[in-house]
């Protein structure tokens, strides 16, 4: 066998590896059961907000979250702010479990598709 052979045959079976391997992750993506998402997602919008996800954005959990709290201590106000998080159904079930261990506090639910959100603010002190 000569050199140039045996390099294609090299680079062949590590071609048919690869694509072995991309074949396997798409055959346990697709054997894993997929979470129902309601074809129409109904969120519960306050009176008072009038947000609206954007096109294309509907079946992503919106929050408002805040990473720690800061606060100024000559003023007292607070130097973190707030900002707006969309999550997929699946990066949600993995934010909702780490969320309070990494140090994020979850101040609003602008738009919930799945319903679950809700119990997971952190109540505002006046």
């Amino acid at each position: 066998m000569t050199k140039e052979l045996a390099e294609e045959r090299a680079a062949l079976a590590k071609y048919t590896k690869a694509v072995g391997k991309i074949y396997d992750a798409k055959v346990e993506a697709e054997a894993e059961p997929k979470p129902e998402v309601k074809a129409e997602p109904k969120p519960e919008v306050k009176a008072e907000s009038a947000y609206k996800p954007k096109p294309g954005t509907e079946a992503m959990l919106h929050l408002r979250i805040v990473n720690g709290k800061k606060f100024d201590p000559n003023t007292g106000k607070a130097l973190t702010k707030p900002y707006t998080q969309m999550f997929t159904y699946a990066e949600w079930q993995v934010f909702k479990q780490h969320f309070k261990a990494i140090g994020f506090s979850i101040e609003e639910v602008l738009h919930d598709p799945y319903n679950e959100a809700k119990e997971f603010v952190t109540a505002k002190k006046d």
